[in-house]
């Protein structure tokens, strides 16, 4: 486990805020996503469609669970 500060992305998350029109949430979500270079697996759909506005490859697991599934190595 690595623990991060809130201010190794907070900047972006309020930038990512503003140019995707996010909840507060989902900003600080995608923002980690960048800061850790890390492919977020989502139930929440409007998560998922904030992060990709956001430029993040991410999928809702409800309904891509199967490209997420063929994406991963074997």
């Amino acid at each position: 486990m690595k623990l991060v500060s809130e201010e190794v992305f907070y900047d972006e998350a309020v930038r990512i805020a503003r140019r995707t029109g996010s909840r507060a949430v989902d900003a600080y979500y995608i923002a980690t996503e960048l800061t850790i270079n890390w492919m977020p697996l989502t139930n929440d759909r409007r998560q998922k469609q904030n992060a990709r506005k956001a430029g993040v490859e991410a999928y809702y697991l409800i309904g891509e669970i199967e490209i997420v599934k063929q994406s991963m190595p074997s």
